[in-house]
């Protein structure tokens, strides 16, 4: 049985007729919209790449006229300009796929209400996100510390939902934007620049004049130390085994690892080479007599008698419950004769 018998069987001029009594539309509109969709996906590819060089070049030619621009704002303002912009390319390219725009409301709104009934953590990061812009708790570059999720590192950029965290050793580290609003940020760059603080102990014996010497001497020398504002060192504590010292200089951003490692090791080895002693715990235990020490042992005086008469009553209780066994004994025994 052949394709034309089975058409005639069911009383169908074509197969077209047949799609469109099976489905209710014709084989031609299928094609149509397929071929619209087609186009509609190369568009869209197409027009998002060239949407992203537009956005990158206006933002780029506004941080060229101002160099004091944000440029976490301008991070923020971007990524908000490609996403508004992909928005109106999806509903011209549904209209021209042939989707009425009643339909199109009614898709988009009930979406919507998904969207905000099954994902609020991303309406409070979209939130997060703009507050974090409106508040400039921070920027692109700051090293913030996160201590209520034990979390901290370099701000790499600041998008709608996210802030990006560069680590080191070339982690990166993606936290929500409303996780980052709630809780406690350390901005330890403000300034646009990052104060050292570098503790070093020393013991009791030795100079703390001579070692303040050698530890400003040895951040004189070191090249990625900001003069302009001259170091200083402070007592900072009186430690139970050691006098603790604190270099305060300052650096720029991303010098300050750097700086601050090689300055420590720079400082333990002049002060050794000075004759100071770097302080570290440790217990003395000091072995022998009272006697050999100078010191009178104290005589502890015993009340004998109170001990006499704790025994003595002891006693008197023993020899009364050996009488009372006795006699108890003796009853048993006169009672067995008389039967």
């Amino acid at each position: 049985m052949n394709i034309d018998v089975i058409l005639k069987t069911l009383k169908l001029d074509s197969l077209g007729d047949a799609f469109s009594k099976l489905f209710g539309v014709s084989l031609g509109d299928v094609a149509g919209f397929l071929i619209k969709l087609a186009i509609s996906i190369i568009v869209y590819v197409l027009a998002c790449k060239l949407i992203d060089r537009i956005v990158e070049r206006i933002m780029g030619n506004a941080k060229k006229k101002n160099n004091d621009l944000d440029t976490s704002g301008l991070l923020y303002g971007t990524s908000i300009l490609r996403f508004g912009f992909r928005i109106f390319l999806v509903l011209i390219l549904v209209n021209f796929i042939g989707i009425q725009s009643s339909t199109i409301t009614a898709v988009f709104t009930t979406i919507t209400a998904g969207i905000a009934l099954a994902s609020q953590d991303i309406v409070k990061d979209f939130i997060g996100g703009i507050s974090i812009m409106l508040t400039r708790a921070f920027a692109v570059d700051d090293y913030i510390i996160l201590p209520g999720i034990s979390t901290e590192g370099y701000v790499a950029s600041i998008s709608m939902f996210h802030v990006i965290l560069r680590g080191r050793g070339g982690r990166t580290l993606t936290l929500p934007c409303g996780m980052v609003f709630r809780t406690h940020v350390t901005n330890m760059t403000a300034e646009g620049h990052w104060l050292m603080e570098l503790v070093v102990g020393i013991t009791y014996e030795d100079n703390i004049q001579l070692a303040r010497k050698v530890m400003l001497e040895e951040a004189a020398r070191d090249p990625q130390v900001m003069h302009e504002r001259p170091p200083e060192v402070i007592l900072n504590d009186l430690g139970e085994s050691s006098v603790n010292l604190m270099l305060l200089a300052w650096t720029s951003k991303a010098d300050h690892f750097t700086a601050y490692w090689r300055l420590l090791e720079n400082i333990k080895v002049a002060l050794e080479a000075n004759g100071i002693t770097i302080a570290y715990n440790q217990l003395d235990v000091h072995l022998g007599t009272l006697e050999e020490r100078g010191m009178n042992p104290v005589k502890v005086n015993v009340n004998t008698n109170a001990e006499k008469s704790i025994a003595d009553s002891t006693a008197g209780r023993i020899n009364t419950n050996a009488n009372a066994d006795t006699k108890s004994l003796a009853s048993t025994s006169g009672g067995g004769g008389t039967a």
